[in-house]
């Protein structure tokens, strides 16, 4: 509950246009981009907010199966050169109940994008623990669903690599390293820079006696097909 004179003052903010910090209603935090951090990663990305907000992402591309379930391990691929059976082709699209539609569905002919986000222990002291795990499990999955959503951008088709067998597995892990207010904006921003700073190596595919062979170059490198067309998330607050 907050008192009449707060609400008052809240009230006139929204009827004159201007917030307790001199922006409009609509102005977003001023955020700063470095991308390319982490070396270790195949694409990478910190965004800093006005206020706080400082969110690290780190992307991951490895060769996995498509018959994997989201968050087990990929497939080893220690060698350029690898076999995979062919199949019958692809299963018929099980749609589950997903935010982007198809998240969890046992679609083959397609990669796919596993989410992960974590909060450092000095970013929000204030808050209770295990409210802190489950906002990062809800925040882990709402990502899942949009980016392995028909609507989240990137071309999980063109990640697949022999369908019913083997594909791409991109992975996105996010750190919150401060709190200042908002994370959701910040954090798509975050995955968003590091995905286009992400490439993937070339790969080609030959069928040889039934079955397909693939080859993942050592130079190489593609960016993510589709990552043009990721979209930007922006809550309101009514």
């Amino acid at each position: 509950m907050i008192s009449k004179v707060e609400r008052e003052f809240i009230a006139e903010g929204v009827t004159r246009n201007i917030r307790s910090d001199g922006r409009a209603r609509t102005d977003l935090r001023r955020m700063t981009f470095e991308v390319g951090l982490i070396s270790q990663a195949s694409g990478s990305c910190r965004v800093c907010v006005e206020g706080g907000t400082d969110i690290l992402v780190g992307v991951k591309v490895e060769v996995g199966s498509v018959d994997a379930v989201a968050g087990t391990a990929p497939a080893a691929h220690g060698s350029a050169t690898a076999a995979a059976a062919s199949s019958d082709g692809p299963a018929a699209d099980d749609d589950g109940g997903g935010i982007g539609g198809g998240w969890g569905s046992s679609r083959r002919d397609r990669g796919r994008v596993e989410c992960h986000v974590e909060c450092s222990s000095s970013a929000m002291r204030s808050f209770d623990p295990r409210v802190v795990e489950d906002l990062c499990s809800e925040y882990s999955d709402l990502m899942s669903s949009v980016f392995n959503g028909d609507h989240g951008g990137l071309d999980l088709a063109a990640l697949c690599i022999v369908p019913g067998s083997t594909c791409w597995v991109v992975y996105i892990d996010a750190l919150v390293l401060g709190y200042g207010g908002n994370i959701l904006d910040p954090l798509f921003v975050a995955a968003w820079g590091a995905l286009r700073n992400t490439l993937i190596p070339k790969c080609t595919v030959e069928e040889a006696g039934g079955r397909y062979e693939f080859d993942v170059a050592d130079e190489e490198t593609d960016p993510l097909p589709g990552v043009q067309d990721v979209p930007a998330v922006l809550t309101l607050h009514k």
